[in-house]
C-alpha cells in the first residue's frame, strides 16, 4: 500500500483544498516526541552566528487513540544560501549563512527518499543565530530569535510530493544561547496545523511560569509567622530600598535592570514544569514533547 493511502486509511492525514490544490495535512491534535538523542544533536550542531538546518523523521504512530509522531534521527543539510546571490524579496538584503538558510536541494531529495523508504514523514528544521557584538546584543537576539521571519512563513508553503500528491509537513524552528543558558528552544510552526509564529504560545508559556512561581513565594511567605500587616510592611520597604538603590546608582544599574528583565522574560518561556506545551519546547534535556491542540482558525482549513 503507498505510505499516503496507509496514512489517510490510519488517520493521520486529512485532505484540503488550498488555492485550487488538493493537499493533504496532518490531523489534529496531535503531538510530537523529538527524542533526546535528536535534542542532544540539535544542541551540539548549533551555530550562534549562522543559520544552519536540515530535516527530522517522524515516524507516525498511534497511542490510546492519540496520533504521535516519534522524531527518532536528524539530518543536517548543506546551507546552499550562497551559492549564487540571492536577495530577501521583503527587504532587499543580500542573503547569506549569517541570516538565512536554503537546504541543498539534492542532499535533501535524496534525504527525503531515504525517510520515505521507512515509512517516516520528513520535518524541515532551521535555526536563527543569536551571537551579538555583546552580552546585551545576544539576550536581545534570543528575543527576537525566537520568532519566524516573513521569509520563514513564505517558505513554509512548500509541499512534499509523494505517491503523486503532495503533503504539507509543519516545520521546525531551533534557537540556542549559551550565554543565556544551556537550553535549546523547539518549534513547530505552519503546515496548517499551527501557528505561523510563537509570540502567542511564549506568552501564555510566561503566564503559566509567573502564576507558579507566584504561588510557591505565596505559599512560603504564608508559612513565616507574620501577621499580615507586617507582611505588608516589610513588601513595602524591600521594594523602597530597591528603588533607592537602584536610583542612587542608576548610571550602571538601569541598564542591568533592562538586562536582567530581558533575561527574566526569556528564562519564563522554559516549558520545564507546564504539563502540555503547545507548538514549542524549551529544555536543557531529555525529550522535547510538543503538543498541537485542535483549533479553529485562519491556518486551520476546513
Amino acid at each position: 500500500m503507498k505510505l499516503t493511502d496507509e496514512l489517510i486509511e490510519k488517520g493521520f492525514f486529512r485532505s484540503v483544498k488550498i488555492k485550487d490544490e488538493q493537499i493533504l495535512i496532518l490531523k489534529t491534535p496531535c503531538r510530537f516526541k523529538i527524542l533526546q538523542k535528536v535534542v542532544i544533536k540539535l544542541k551540539e550542531n548549533y551555530l550562534d552566528d549562522e543559520e544552519i538546518g536540515g530535516v527530522m523523521r517522524a515516524k507516525p504512530t498511534t497511542v490510546n487513540g492519540e496520533n504521535i509522531y516519534i522524531v527518532d534521527d536528524v539530518k543536517f543539510i548543506r546551507n546552499a544560501i550562497e551559492d549564487q546571490p540571492l536577495f530577501d524579496k521583503i527587504t532587499g538584503n543580500l542573503l547569506k549563512k549569517s541570516n538565512a538558510y536554503l537546504l541543498d536541494g539534492k542532499q535533501f531529495n535524496e534525504e527525503r527518499k531515504n525517510i520515505f523508504n521507512v515509512r517516516c514523514l520528513p520535518i524541515r528544521f532551521h535555526t536563527h543565530p543569536t551571537k551579538g557584538k555583546n552580552i546585551f546584543d545576544s539576550i536581545k537576539y534570543q528575543r527576537e530569535q525566537t520568532e519566524t521571519s516573513d521569509q520563514d512563513n513564505i517558505a513554509s508553503q512548500g509541499f512534499e510530493p509523494i505517491d503523486n500528491q503532495n503533503i504539507l509537513m509543519p516545520r521546525g524552528l531551533i534557537v540556542g544561547n549559551k550565554d543565556i543558558g544551556n537550553d535549546i528552544f523547539i518549534g513547530v510552526y505552519d503546515g496548517f496545523i499551527a501557528p505561523p509564529g510563537f509570540e502567542e504560545s511564549k506568552r501564555k508559556v510566561q503566564k503559566e511560569n509567573i502564576n507558579s512561581i507566584g504561588n510557591s513565594i505565596t505559599n512560603k511567605i504564608s508559612s513565616w509567622n507574620l501577621t499580615d500587616n507586617e507582611k505588608i510592611v516589610y513588601g513595602i520597604g524591600a521594594v523602597l530600598i530597591l528603588g533607592y538603590l537602584v536610583y542612587k546608582t542608576r548610571k550602571f544599574s538601569i541598564p542591568v535592570v533592562f538586562c536582567l528583565a530581558a533575561v527574566g522574560s526569556i528564562l519564563l518561556t522554559n516549558t520545564g514544569s507546564i504539563e502540555q506545551p503547545n507548538y514549542f519546547n524549551k529544555l536543557s534535556f531529555g525529550d522535547a514533547v510538543i503538543y498541537i491542540p485542535k483549533e479553529d482558525g485562519e491556518y486551520y482549513p476546513k
